[in-house]
């Protein structure tokens, strides 16, 4: 140990005694040795947080590449429950995942899904109180949101259709 040390320029022999189950050394040599202990050791220190930091980024990088798959098959499959669930966690990303694409495709079709079902409630509602203006109210807003071709819509149009000839019929049919 003495030699080694020697050899690398930390201590000399005339600053070290040793005993038979000690080393004892001049208070200069002693402070020497530590300022070295304390410079090794911050090294590998350095580098356990730099092997540990690495393989959190690689965790979290992980983490975020299967929530934007996640979002990718949310809007593949077009399910609302899916959708809302996978925009909830971009949460854990920086800015919330708001400056992703697939982020803004899904919050994008969540809103054109939740459009569709309220105007197709609205189609609903109006065709089940058979009222013309209503039912063509919410025409207008399906035609608006580009809408004007669902089931519900031909159904609305074909009930105006009918109500518009029976009104036609009211109005002409002898009294």
């Amino acid at each position: 140990l003495i030699a080694a040390l020697t050899k690398q320029g930390l201590a000399n022999d005339t600053g070290l005694q040793v005993g038979t189950s000690k080393v004892f050394m001049k208070t200069a040599i002693s402070d020497r040795l530590e300022e070295e202990r304390a410079v090794s050791l911050s090294k590998w220190v350095k580098e356990m947080q730099r092997v540990a930091r690495g393989f959190l980024v690689r965790l979290v990088s992980r983490n975020w590449s299967k929530t934007r798959q996640g979002m990718r098959d949310a809007i593949k499959s077009r399910n609302k429950d899916l959708l809302k669930t996978a925009i909830l966690s971009f949460g854990s990303m920086p800015y919330g995942g708001r400056h992703l694409e697939e982020y803004k495709t899904g919050r994008e079709l969540l809103n054109k899904i939740e459009d569709e079902e309220r105007i197709s409630k609205l189609l609903q509602d109006a065709m089940a109180a058979r009222d013309k203006d209503q039912i063509e109210a919410a025409l207008k807003a399906a035609n608006e949101k580009n809408l004007g071709n669902t089931k519900e819509a031909k159904d609305a149009k074909m009930l105006v259709e009918l109500i518009e000839r029976e009104d036609r019929s009211i109005s002409v049919a002898p009294h």
